[in-house]
């Protein structure tokens, strides 16, 4: 009987850490009764460098030590020289079978890419005992996560059995801009395919909860920003046959690229980012949608965050739609824009009231998104409009964008697909 009971027991141990132990076979039927060892954890297995993550283990005995016991903890893998232990040497009290510790990560070792370490222990005494089920740990890189997200994925993660920690930092992405044609410039006559590639920074939003994770893609978003960038500058400062024709019958373009010293040699730098990127998880928390979409009337604002207004005290449109794409945008033309601006300055307070202005805003997703307003297909012709879709795969490892997308000169909406590889 005692030895089915020990039996039964060791195999309830061993269905309870199979999510997060590597069980180790030993079919030796000299070893049949030896005190065989089980390392488990309840939470997270995944420790990020110069976060100050922690993971707690327990050892359990399948049967318990007449006498105090210790033994020597050590790491084996790729991981191995950054992990530390706390006790190093941990002990089984007589008459017990369990003992527990800490492990956390050391400077030793400055790691470039994500690699394992497994729990083992040093100088095992392999007459009388036997490791059945280790615990093996994923160590991240430093840099790319705070101590704040690493918490608060580590938090998330022992609730939800999710790991946020793929989706922060940088992610690599794949996709693509169908693009209509159908503008006046020649940059953007025809239709064409733009290919998007690279990498997007994402980041935890500070305002997230247990209950609301909100995320921000603070560089690259959608591996859209030379996209943008460059549309920008081809919309404006390169438009030789239209915004920056230099005739005196051209009004608008000139006067402000001469009044902000803005053309295209002039060094600037563009930042496109997306903030308040909402997850709305589905009750296993295996996957989860993605809001993107900005909604509200599209007012050029100034430092305060209020809308400018104009002699009539009504407020400046930046675009005309209410909702949109959430792009935000830093651009240092209308930095200097917006300084001339708010010192009162006649010409460019003049042309602010006209719409003119050196904002990317007010050239770049110029329709809302979230309803078809170009209605291509009422006339028969063909529509790239799609439904603003984002959505994540946390066991496929993916997350998922598709939605429209135009700027002040084409024909009709882009469709714009994009695929992040979660880590």
């Amino acid at each position: 009987m005692k030895s089915y009971k020990f039996l039964a027991s060791a195999a309830s141990l061993l269905m309870a850490v199979a999510m997060v132990s590597c069980d180790k076979e030993n079919n030796d039927d000299d070893k049949i009764l030896s005190n065989h060892v089980y390392f488990t954890t309840e939470g997270p297995t995944t420790l990020v460098q110069g976060s100050g993550m922690t993971v707690d283990v327990h050892l359990t005995l399948s049967q318990a030590v007449a006498e105090a016991t210790s033994f020597e903890l050590t790491a084996s893998g790729e991981a191995a020289d950054c992990i530390a232990f706390d006790p190093e040497t941990v002990t089984v009290t007589a008459g017990t079978n369990t003992a527990d510790f800490t492990v956390s990560l050391t400077d030793n070792v400055k790691l470039t890419k994500e690699a394992v370490a497994a729990i083992e222990i040093k100088n095992l005494n392999e007459d009388a005992f036997d490791v059945r089920a280790t615990v093996r740990l994923s160590v991240l890189p430093a840099a790319q996560y705070s101590e704040e997200e690493a918490a608060f994925a580590q938090a998330f993660q022992a609730a939800n059995d999710v790991d946020l920690l793929s989706l922060f930092g940088d992610l690599t992405l794949a996709g693509t801009i169908e693009f209509p044609g159908g503008g006046n410039l020649s940059s953007f006559t025809e239709p064409t395919t733009i290919n998007l590639s690279g990498t997007s920074s994402i980041h935890l939003n500070p305002a997230s909860t247990m209950e609301r994770v909100i995320i921000d893609m603070t560089a690259n978003p959608m591996g859209m920003n030379d996209y943008l960038h460059d549309s920008f500058r081809k919309l404006t400062i390169e438009d030789k046959e239209f915004f920056a024709l230099d005739d005196e019958d051209n009004f608008g373009g000139p006067q402000l690229m001469n009044l902000i010293n803005w053309n295209e040699n002039t060094n600037e730098t563009f930042k496109a980012t997306i903030s308040g990127m909402v997850l709305d998880f589905a009750p296993d928390h295996k996957t989860a949608t993605v809001s993107f979409v900005t909604e509200g009337e599209n007012f050029y604002l100034n430092p305060e965050g209020e809308p400018f207004v104009d002699s009539e005290g009504e407020p400046i449109y930046m675009t005309w739609n209410d909702n949109r794409i959430g792009f935000e945008y830093s651009y240092t033309a209308w930095d200097r824009n917006l300084e001339k601006i708010v010192g009162g300055d006649p010409t460019a307070i003049e042309l602010l009231g006209y719409g003119i202005s050196a904002h990317p805003g007010a050239w770049l997703g110029m329709s809302s998104v979230l309803d078809d307003e170009w209605l291509l297909e009422e006339d028969g012709e063909v529509s790239l409009y799609c439904q603003p879709t984002g959505v994540i795969d946390f066991e496929a490892g993916t997350m998922t964008f598709e939605f429209p997308f135009d700027h002040a000169d084409q024909y009709g909406y882009s469709r714009v697909k994009v695929t992040y590889k979660l880590k």
